[in-house]
């Protein structure tokens, strides 16, 4: 890995979370889907095998920053970001198999964020929020993964490395 792909994983999160908390005049409908953009990064990285450039600690932070500069709840899109990166986390095993694999996971993993998403702006605001903002922003980041992908991968030319979590006796 070069030295350019070590830093532009973090770089291109804090990018991303920057440019989602500007003011870029959406209808209420796609408030989600700019901050969901920092997730695709999150989930594209971990999934990759570069989960040392981009650690937990720089996810919490990058999900708390976001938080500050929008003047959100402090932990919401922290949480979000680290289910992210535990979705990834947990599915790197199974993303090696081609580049369909890897968006139906990601498909998955904003699925699941989006649900979490909805069910902790629920809890907060203590009534049934819009499910609407979360399902487009969901869909949203999962058309967007193949674009910042072919980005992230232009930048990042080196292979994805598999997980050797598992060893097995050969015969």
């Amino acid at each position: 890995m070069t030295v350019l792909a070590k830093i532009f994983a973090p770089f291109s999160i804090a990018i991303l979370v920057v440019l989602s908390a500007l003011p870029w005049g959406l209808p209420a409908e796609s408030r989600f889907v700019l901050p969901l953009l920092p997730a695709v990064a999150i989930h594209f990285w971990v999934l990759r095998g570069k989960a040392e450039t981009v650690p937990e600690w720089y996810v919490f932070a990058a999900g708390l920053f976001l938080d500050i500069l929008t003047n959100g709840p402090l932990g919401f899109w922290s949480l979000i970001y680290l289910l992210t990166y535990a979705a990834a986390a947990l599915s790197t095993p199974y993303a090696h198999d081609g580049p369909v694999q890897r968006w139906i996971l990601m498909f998955a993993a904003m699925s699941t964020v989006a649900i979490v998403g909805f069910i902790a702006t629920s809890l907060y605001s203590v009534q049934l929020a819009d499910w609407q903002p979360f399902a487009w922003g969901a869909v949203t980041a999962a058309i967007a993964h193949p674009l910042l992908a072919f980005v992230f991968r232009a930048v990042d030319s080196s292979p994805p490395r598999r997980s050797n979590v598992l060893f097995e006796r050969g015969t």
